[in-house]
Formats: C-alpha cells, sequence, structure tokens
C-alpha cells in the first residue's frame, strides 16, 4: 500500500511488492501527486523490513511504523474519522481478523490495548495460489468473477454425493459439504477455474468464521472485524458477511472494516494528524 499525505488530506493506493521499483510512477498515475520531492517517507508490513534497502535506494530516508500497531491504530481511525464509514461502532472487547496472505487475529479492548492471539495460514495466499494453478487452463474471468461464477458443488463432495441423502443420524443435510474440491481427481481436458475457485472461497472463509467463533467465544470477545485486502474482494466480501451472519447469529456481531485493506496506511495516518 502507499500513502500520501498532501497539505493535511492523504491519498492511498496499492502496489505489489514485485513492482516496487514503480512507486514513483504509481504515485503519479494513480494519486495525481507529480512532486518528485517529498518531505517524508513513513512505511509499514513486512515489505518495509524486507524492502527496506530499495525504499532507502529510493527515497533517502524513512519512518518505519510497527506492522499490527499501524493496523489496530487504523482500524479506531476508520471507525472515528472516515467521513463515509456508516458502519455502526462495535462492542468491546472485540477481534480484528486481518486477513491477506495470511489471517492474523487481534484481540483489542475498548482502549486500544491489543495482542495477537492467533491466525491461520489458510487465507488469502492459498486462494491467490488455487486461482494461479487452475487458471492455467486459459481462463479469462478474473479472480472475483470467477468466484461469483463458479458452482463449488461441481468440485466438492457433498453428504449426498457419500449417503445419497442427508444423514440423519448426525444431523447434516445433503447440501452440506463434505470434502472441498474432493471431486477434481482430473481435468480431462475441463476448465475448473470457476468453480474451484468458488469452492476454495467457501472452504477459506468458512475456515476463518468457524476458527474466530472459536477464538471469540474462548477469550470472551464480544464482536469481530474483518479486514486485509482479501476480504476487500467483493465476491469475498459478499461470501464472508453471509457465511458469518449465520454462523454467529445471536453471539457474536461481525462488521467488514470500510476500506479494510489501508488500515496500516491509515494508523499512520493517525499518528501524523496528532502531532
Amino acid at each position: 500500500m502507499i500513502f500520501l499525505s498532501v497539505e493535511n488530506s492523504f491519498r492511498v493506493t496499492s502496489l505489489r511488492s514485485s513492482n516496487l521499483g514503480q512507486v514513483r510512477d504509481t504515485i503519479k498515475s494513480e494519486l495525481n501527486f507529480f512532486d518528485d520531492n517529498f518531505d517524508k517517507i513513513y512505511v509499514t508490513g513486512g515489505g518495509s523490513y524486507k524492502y527496506s534497502d530499495e525504499i532507502k535506494r529510493q527515497f533517502g530516508n524513512f519512518s518505519m511504523f510497527d506492522e499490527m500497531e499501524s493496523i489496530v491504530k487504523g482500524a479506531f481511525f476508520s471507525l472515528n474519522k472516515l467521513k463515509n464509514n456508516q458502519m455502526a461502532k462495535p462492542k468491546f472487547p472485540t477481534i480484528l481478523a486481518n486477513v491477506g496472505t495470511g489471517a492474523s487475529f487481534i484481540f483489542i479492548d475498548e482502549k486500544g490495548k491489543f495482542n495477537r492471539i492467533g491466525g491461520t495460514n489458510i487465507a488469502g495466499g492459498t486462494l491467490t495460489g488455487l486461482y494461479s494453478l487452475s487458471s492455467k487452463q486459459n481462463c479469462t474471468m478474473n479472480l472475483s468473477d470467477c468466484i461469483k461464477n463458479g458452482i463449488k458443488n461441481n468440485v466438492d463432495i457433498l453428504v449426498s454425493d457419500i449417503y445419497g441423502k442427508e444423514y440423519v443420524g448426525a444431523g447434516l443435510e445433503g447440501s452440506v459439504v463434505a470434502g472441498s474440491l474432493a471431486k477434481v481427481d482430473n481435468y480431462n481436458g475441463i476448465d475448473w477455474t470457476s468453480d474451484i475457485c468458488a469452492s476454495s472461497a467457501f472452504m477459506i472463509c468458512s475456515n476463518l468464521v468457524h476458527l474466530l467463533y472459536l477464538y471469540a467465544s474462548v477469550n470472551g470477545a464480544l464482536s469481530i472485524l474483518f479486514s486485509g485486502s482479501f476480504v476487500m474482494i467483493p465476491s469475498i466480501s459478499t461470501l464472508l458477511k453471509n457465511i458469518a451472519s449465520e454462523k454467529f447469529s445471536g453471539k457474536f456481531e461481525s462488521h467488514i472494516l470500510d476500506f479494510g485493506g489501508y488500515l496500516g496506511c491509515f494508523g499512520i495516518a493517525s499518528e501524523l494528524f496528532s502531532e
């Protein structure tokens, strides 16, 4: 992510780490800022450590902010400062699930004190990896459209595929997924990309929601917030809302933060604008 502060306002955009050499061009094309002189450079996230030498080569000295602290401060900034934020204030304590390549579950109290209580490696990176593998079948749709248009039952084994109907003894309806992607034993020349993406998205979102239900129950959280680049994918956002609403109903509130993929930038903004 790129955060640009200009005369007490700020602009944000995203940039893949592999395109780090194009930072200046991105600032000009995406943020409409054409001055090559920057007063201060602020960075956060894993890339700020991994690519610190390259950042210094391009911009000279810069200030580094801790990623998790920036994300938490960014969440409060998003909730309290963004004018177009229509979300009701969550109940505290809350768990912030920041989902990108992997996921971190951060427990936060009403005063902003936080600690990471868990996470999972099955998240956005898993989905994009499976999409990259399956899209070698020449799929022309982007990831979000693949998820939206795919039919997961084409590649998942359902309870009804095993029992022929529902499993009454265990209280399982026939439509329950027994094994994600379990029908994909070979491609046979068929383009499974959309179906694989739909199945993978459901699997990952379901896993996240079930894990968060357990973490919230054990740690006494009253609400769950979702953020990160993964949840900014439109079809993922919709899917996550539906699964969370069903699983958390009557137990926990859940919200997807507006602009949740930019919380690190917002955390830096909160520091700058409080000075």
